[in-house]
């Protein structure tokens, strides 16, 4: 059985130009499908989404939830809960603390005078081409 979300979105795909459908519907998570008679719940991303799907989308959710399990069904707009992206590792870095290997310090050292005089290098570079060198010396 096709449930009624998804049958929902294939009608608005049909009824809507795509941009609309991307922009409006299909942004939306539909919550308690599984007990209609207590209402349908739709969560919105953001409030401007929220208010736009309200006023000009809503009567024909309710339709199309009406023809869907005949009979009325409440159907409440809300804002949904903002969950947090995972926080990513910069790459290279670990965990876990880094083992100390003579030969990688040695490396890693002059790497890091390479670096500095490649910063050094370009701030140079870079007063000398500001237009007020005053400014930044």
């Amino acid at each position: 059985m096709v449930s009624f979300w998804s049958a929902c979105l294939s009608q608005f795909e049909q009824e809507l130009p795509p941009q609309q459908f991307s922009t409006w519907i299909r942004p939306l998570v539909m919550q308690g499908e599984d007990d209609c008679a207590r209402g349908l719940r739709l969560l919105a991303p953001n409030g401007f989404i929220l208010k736009w799907v309200k006023e000009r989308y809503l009567a024909r959710i309710e339709e199309l939830a009406c023809e869907h399990f005949s009979m009325p069904v409440n159907i409440v707009l809300s804002l949904g809960e903002r969950v947090a992206p995972p926080r990513q590792q910069a790459p290279g870095t670990n965990s876990t603390s880094p083992r100390v290997d003579s030969r990688s310090t040695a490396a890693g050292t002059a790497a890091a005078i390479s670096s500095t005089s490649l910063a050094a290098r370009d701030r140079t570079a870079y007063e000398k081409n500001a237009l007020d060198q005053d400014l930044y010396l």
